[in-house]
């Protein structure tokens, strides 16, 4: 098993649905598709584009292909991503995994305290509440950032008071 494998199960077993780390969106798009083939969803964001909670929105609703009806609130965030079988959706055509990427996760800092510790707690829940629902799969969000910025992102999350794992080289 190299490396790459072994990070990749690493994310694929955790019973952890957030992640950081300081690998390339690249490196970590290729383990997953050599992982799981074509059984999982990998959805990238821009984390320079989620610096507002309508921003979030916006990026997420662009990413996943949210409903016309789309509510723009915290509560029609929650369920759009909880669902992600709507018609239309990006989400619907294939399967139950789901690993969002998000890249220059930095950015995140920008967003509103409240926001972000509502942000930080919808997608910490997904994880546990997408597998209790259905047994569907696997629902993980990774945070990339550079090296020097990783010690803040930590920082940010530790205010939410969440749990979440390391993807790091060993």
């Amino acid at each position: 098993m190299t490396k790459m494998d072994a990070t990749i199960s690493t994310l694929a077993d955790s019973k952890i649905g957030l992640f950081v780390t300081r690998f390339s969106r690249d490196y970590l798009e290729n383990g997953l598709r050599e992982l799981f083939k074509d059984d999982c969803n990998i959805w990238i964001v821009d984390g320079s584009n989620c610096t507002s909670k309508g921003g979030i929105f916006k990026e997420f609703g662009s990413v996943v292909r949210f409903p016309p009806y789309f509510g723009n609130n915290w509560d029609a965030f929650n369920d759009c991503m909880h669902d992600l079988a709507w018609p239309g959706s990006a989400g619907r055509e294939k399967c139950g995994n789901h690993v969002f990427i998000i890249t220059k996760a930095i950015q995140l800092k920008k967003l509103d305290k409240r926001d972000r510790r509502l942000f930080f707690e919808i997608i910490h829940g997904l994880e546990s509440s997408w597998n209790f629902a259905a047994k569907r799969g696997i629902y993980k969000f990774i945070l990339c950032c550079l090296r020097e910025q990783q010690e803040e992102l930590l920082k940010l999350l530790e205010e939410t008071r969440i749990s979440y794992g390391h993807l790091v080289n060993r």
